[in-house]
């Protein structure tokens, strides 16, 4: 009871009561009880959630599509895009700056470039492919326009069994892709 007393003071009321269901369930020996979940039983299975939009998302099509572009290339090329303006995705410059771009460079998925001795400019941001386009459906990533070597899962509609959606890898060479989109008369002719 004494270590209870400590732990009420340093974790609060909600740690507290989790720590007794906690020392009620092991008192059980791990059995399910009222209202306490058992200590075997299975969590339920996470589901991968995919972005499917957002300003991170629509940055990142951005980068991929123009290459290196500085903060004030990229706020032009918004102001420009009548779709995304009509979505508000980015409310002002200084949210781009502050908010977006700073978060993704924490993130790793852009990266600020030097100053180009040559070009005689700052080139301004670079894309991480691979960090920027981990998390985005599969149809996003395989309909963006320069194609990109991304690892992501696939989405296979139905199995032969008729059991619901599952979650294939991606083929990684642009030669799998084009054999796994292709129907098996094909790939048969192809693989020759």
């Amino acid at each position: 009871m004494n270590s209870l007393k400590k732990l009420t003071g340093a974790l609060g009321k909600q740690k507290l009561n989790a720590f007794k269901l906690l020392q009620k369930n092991k008192a059980a020996g791990g059995q399910a009880q009222e209202g306490i979940p058992a200590l075997t039983e299975s969590q339920p299975e996470r589901k991968t959630h995919f972005v499917m939009g957002g300003p991170h998302l629509y940055i990142s099509q951005l980068l991929n599509r123009k290459g290196h572009l500085t903060s004030k290339q990229i706020w032009y090329e918004y102001t420009r895009d009548r779709e995304a303006r009509k979505n508000k995705i980015l409310p002002s410059k200084t949210y781009l700056k502050q908010k977006i771009l700073a978060t993704m460079t924490e993130q790793g998925k852009i990266e600020r470039t030097p100053y180009s001795k040559i070009k005689k400019k700052y080139l301004g941001f670079k894309l991480n492919p691979q960090k920027a386009f981990k998390n985005v459906h599969p149809e996003i990533v395989s309909s963006l326009v320069p194609e990109v070597n991304v690892k992501t899962r696939k989405i296979k509609s139905v199995s032969e069994d008729g059991t619901p959606l599952h979650l294939v890898p991606a083929p990684t060479s642009p030669r799998l892709r084009r054999l796994a989109n292709m129907p098996p008369e094909e790939q048969t002719e192809q693989k020759k």
